[in-house]
């Protein structure tokens, strides 16, 4: 057999054993290892870099408005381009979006530290303002191309498996370097060049790991599409609006940002202005939501598929919502930890059914729009929640109530969102899809099957001194 027969058959899909790990098997396929290191390496020096931004957005401007404000400029982008961002995720390359949002990104972060130098006609909170608005606006181009791109690189039933090993990576980063970006904020304020200049390294270093990708990430569909761009713009809308179960999965999760808004933007307000909670501390909260989000994701990695993955997500949000009514209660670290500890299984087991199962019922080349259209829809809310919360800490002089109705919100959407699932019956619905799915791939195989054939005749038949690898 020549080298172009052998490397066309290894690029098929291999059978695998029943027993066969399915993180085994993921973690076999080198261009998916690319992209899970690269978003390691990148995670790992965020991690760093947001607590340096928040303290350092606290300690420049001392004020929960002035925290919400920034929250909502860092979502105001993707409220504002996703729907364009989402056509060129499914025109363009979308190794070459993520390639090129490192670059940038790499550049931009080192900016961040130095907003005290820049001309005193901006207070530094506004250029730290100006910052965080471009920053966030590249990274609206970076996280829809990297959730779509994960359908190319692993077979369907891998998509659960897939999403829980990407939200490993976080979770991995919180636990072990978090804690340690902790000390080194608390050591370096209020200089925090040193966290910033970490995490703009660790963009370069994905690149590196992105280049290597050789699995083409340009939508198979583009060449053949001859639509309006407004139309294109808003075929994410329309997707989601014929879908009464995209429907139902988008709004749930607008009416949620509603909730989590008024409490994401007063994290550090809460915790370090109302409990007192040093960088440290506030690290180890996220290290101990770390721990419960690693073992939820290997856990739910090891599925192949979720059979009722609407029930883990609306559980999740009611635990979510009884787990922030009590830290609006509690009043020492023990307390906070117990309660923030299982944060990261509230997202995780939000995250991962919700991500796989959109990449399931979507078709590859539509994916950047749907997620792109969903993502406008959540993070107006959240602009609303943090708006509102923002200003209602200043005006009581705590964080306690918006905190308390955040919870109570996001309780009772998943209480109703449950309530609804059971009397639409939606997990007959997705059986259903997945069965009319299923059947396509199995009909397909034939057809795939020749083509390989074709292509393995035309190499036998090449003359003997022709070049064959």
């Amino acid at each position: 057999m020549t080298s172009q027969e052998g490397q066309l058959l290894q690029n098929e899909p291999v059978e695998t054993k029943v027993t066969e790990s399915a993180y085994r098997r993921l973690l076999g396929r080198n261009d998916f290892t690319r992209l899970l290191s690269g978003q390691l390496v990148s995670n790992a020096g965020s991690s760093i870099s947001y607590l340096a931004l928040l303290f350092f957005a606290f300690d420049i401007s001392g004020t929960a408005t002035a925290m919400a404000i920034l929250a909502m400029v860092e979502v105001f982008p993707l409220i504002a381009f996703s729907g364009l961002i989402g056509v060129y995720v499914d025109r363009w390359d979308r190794k070459k979006i993520m390639i090129g949002a490192d670059f940038v990104r790499a550049a931009l972060i080192l900016l961040f530290p130095f907003v005290t130098l820049f001309p005193s006609y901006l207070p530094p909170i506004y250029w730290l303002y100006i910052l965080a608005f471009i920053y966030s606006s590249v990274n609206a181009f970076f996280y829809p191309a990297r959730s779509a791109a994960i359908p190319s690189l692993v077979e369907t039933k891998d998509l659960v498996t897939a999403n829980s090993l990407s939200t490993m990576t976080f979770q991995i980063i919180s636990l072990i370097v978090t804690p340690l970006g902790g000390v080194l904020v608390a050591l370096l304020r209020p200089d925090y060049f040193l966290a910033f200049f970490i995490d703009g390294t660790t963009f370069l270093l994905s690149v590196a790991f992105l280049w290597g990708i050789k699995t083409p990430l340009k939508p198979k569909k583009v060449a053949d599409r001859e639509v309006p761009f407004i139309k294109e713009i808003l075929e994410g809308a329309m997707i989601i609006r014929t879908s009464g179960l995209m429907s139902f999965i988008i709004g749930m999760f607008t009416v949620l940002s509603l909730g989590s808004g008024m409490v994401n933007a007063l994290v550090i307000p809460f915790f370090e202005g109302e409990l007192g909670f040093d960088s440290i501390q506030f690290s180890l909260l996220l290290s101990g939501s770390a721990v419960s989000g690693l073992l939820s994701a290997l856990y739910l990695g090891n599925r192949s598929q979720l059979s009722k993955p609407l029930y883990i997500i609306t559980a999740a949000m009611i635990w979510a919502g009884a787990v922030i009514l009590g830290m609006s209660l509690i009043s020492n670290f023990i307390g906070a930890l117990l309660l923030f500890s299982s944060i990261g299984l509230i997202n995780v087991s939000i995250g991962v059914p919700a991500n796989a199962l959109i990449q399931e019922l979507i078709e590859g080349d539509k994916l950047g729009r749907v997620f792109s259209f969903e993502s406008i829809m959540i993070n107006i809310a959240l602009v609303i929640g943090m708006g509102f919360g923002g200003v209602w800490a200043d005006a009581v002089g705590s964080s306690r109530p918006p905190f308390f109705l955040g919870g109570l919100v996001i309780a009772l959407v998943g209480v109703v969102g449950a309530l609804v699932v059971a009397r639409l019956r939606l997990h007959s619905q997705i059986d259903e899809i997945r069965s009319v799915r299923e059947a396509e791939v199995i009909a397909a195989i034939p057809q795939r099957e020749e083509e390989v054939m074709e292509e393995i005749q035309k190499i036998a038949d090449l003359p003997d001194d022709v070049p064959t690898s």
